[in-house]
């Protein structure tokens, strides 16, 4: 019996002096380095090793507790109440004996303060693939489901806005698909809105910036107002720019309880420069919209601007158009049309030119004129278009006495000229005679010819 006591007491010196038996990998980021707790444990749920951050949180609730040599050897009923050691251990069995990783949200209380906790337990297996034990990573997380992302309102946002709700901390509550796709490929772990609750731009992103970010977010909940901006950055070599506007998130009270962060990648901003207007009915008729070879907007004017921020409200100048294209205004049949129609212009080089019928509410039809016109830098080589559109005016008729007409449109139409043909297909020509202008129109009599003939207005 003495020999047996001295050999456990051997065995036990041993596996003490010994260390851990797993090597738990250094934290990848400052937000690992600040926030994940990290145990190894055997199949008996016998701790095996610990981070840092896990040793130091015992140690306020258990002096003795110093380096991660005071936990080996362990188990949870050493540091937390019975049933709270047994429900851990219980989970501990299941996910060795399925040998699947296993995650959770918990909702634990401490000093009447009700927490959130995730967890995260992982088989650890030997070079045969037998488990051995687990390995356990939780950290503290917000109250999960404070909000809502909104479905994208078209298939331009779905295809390219991101979407990030974050606390008054900076740590994150919500996310939307996109943006989680994103993550993925260098931070696998991020398989769901579950593993990203919790996490701030420190796991993601270089210290720098994520004190940038910081930042800019303690900025916009302190003053309650939205910010917006444009930035550029390089990757691969590569310099690229994406919008970022970030807007408080207020509760029923309207006070700040975080924010909302929505970022998209757009082209070189200031590539074009839209001409002003000619004349006073340009300022108020023509609208133009400059994009680029994939059919991105580039810059607008003020008419194109005002006309989408009535649908729009968000459109409130030219930096909240830069990297949308027609997909975020128009229906996706028209949308892919306006897009077939570039990439035509595009490719031949040569202008376009149409005229198109839109029918309004209430059955009113108006005639669209529309001009699409390759951009070339120095060396000729095209690096966008020019759209430049507008509604013709209404050419109205009128009968005279002894069978003369009159046709009218409307008096600052000033750039048109009335011509005629005998049929739709031309060949049309300049109509002469004197017009006047009464009762807001420019007016102009047409003598009977005894022919039939077709008039039209074209802009000079």
């Amino acid at each position: 019996m003495k020999l047996i006591l001295l050999l456990a007491a051997v065995l036990l010196t041993t596996f003490r002096l010994c260390g851990a038996q797993t090597v738990i990998p250094d934290p990848k980021n400052r937000w690992e380095a600040d926030h994940l707790f990290v145990i190894d444990k055997d199949t008996n749920s016998v701790f095996l090793n610990a981070n840092l951050l896990y040793v130091r949180s015992l140690s306020a609730a258990f002096p003795q507790v110093k380096t991660v040599d005071d936990v080996i050897g362990k188990t949870d009923f050493d540091f937390y109440p019975k049933e709270l050691a047994d429900k851990y251990r219980a989970d501990d069995a299941r996910v060795m004996a399925l040998g699947e990783r296993f995650e959770t949200i918990e909702q634990y209380s401490e000093g009447g303060v009700i927490g959130y906790v995730y967890t995260e337990k992982t088989p650890l297996r030997d070079g045969t693939g037998k488990v051995f034990g687990l390995r356990v990573r939780f950290y503290l997380i917000p109250a999960p489901n404070q909000t809502t992302v909104p479905e994208p309102a078209n298939a331009w946002e779905q295809r390219h806005v991101f979407v990030i709700d974050k606390d008054t901390n900076s740590v994150f509550l919500n996310a939307n698909p996109l943006y989680l796709q994103s993550l993925a490929p260098a931070f696998p772990e991020i398989q769901s809105v579950t593993n990203l609750i919790g996490r701030d731009d420190f796991a993601f992103y270089p210290p720098e910036l994520a004190e940038k970010y910081r930042a800019d977010d303690a900025r916009v909940m302190a003053s309650g107002e939205r910010f917006e901006t444009i930035e550029q950055y390089s990757e691969g070599g590569a310099v690229g720019y994406v919008y970022t506007e970030k807007t408080p998130l207020k509760d029923a009270g309207g006070k700040v309880f975080g924010l909302r962060v929505r970022f998209y990648q757009i082209p070189k901003p200031n590539q074009t420069t839209i001409p002003g207007p000619a004349n006073e009915w340009e300022r108020r008729n023509v609208q133009i919209v400059d994009k680029d070879t994939q059919s991105i907007c580039l810059n607008a004017n003020e008419l194109y601007l005002a006309t989408t921020r009535a649908v729009f409200p968000e459109i409130q100048s030219v930096t909240n158009l830069i990297g949308r294209d027609d997909f975020a205004f128009y229906p996706t049949d028209l949308a892919e049309k306006y897009r077939a129609d570039d990439a035509r212009v595009i490719a031949s080089g040569q202008e376009f030119s149409t005229v198109e019928e839109n029918q309004l509410e209430g059955g009113v039809r108006r005639l669209v004129f529309v001009r699409k016109t390759p951009l070339r830098d120095s060396n000729g080589t095209i690096f966008a278009l020019r759209i430049v559109f507008f509604v013709i005016p209404n050419l109205e008729m009128g009968r005279l006495p002894a069978g003369a007409l009159e046709l009218s449109w409307p008096e600052d139409a000033t750039v048109f000229d009335l011509e005629s043909a005998d049929s739709v297909s031309g060949p049309w020509s300049p109509v002469g005679g004197t017009t006047t202008v009464s009762g807001g129109k420019i007016r102009q009599k047409i003598e009977p010819s005894g022919t039939a003939r077709v008039f039209r207005l074209r802009q000079r």
